[in-house]
């Protein structure tokens, strides 16, 4: 498994639009990678947003990178950001639940 964490803060008057993008992103994430898992947060300051993406592995993520959904959704949101947008991955290091434990 590949994890990626992805935060961005956005312009108060796009924090609507934002979300909507969201919503349009997961929708397309769960019908055309339905073995990626996306993880969409909204901080307290309402306008810093998170997500956390599982890829099954690197091949899926590339694949995603690539997709026209991605595309689209970086289009939408990135020129709303204040700032550049800041990606890590990261490896999980112990988890309760079964299904994020390391194999």
């Amino acid at each position: 498994m590949r994890y990626v964490l992805v935060k961005y803060t956005v312009r108060p008057e796009k924090v609507g639009a934002v979300k909507a993008a969201i919503r349009e992103f997961g929708a397309e994430i769960a019908k055309r990678e339905p073995k990626t898992l996306l993880l969409a947060f909204r901080a307290d300051d309402g306008q810093s947003f998170y997500h956390l993406m599982r890829f099954e592995n690197e091949a899926a993520q590339r694949r995603h990178n690539q997709s026209k959904h991605n595309a689209q959704f970086v289009k939408k949101v990135y020129p709303n950001c204040i700032g550049k947008p800041q990606v890590a991955e990261l490896r999980v290091v112990e988890a309760t639940k079964k299904q994020w434990r390391v194999p």
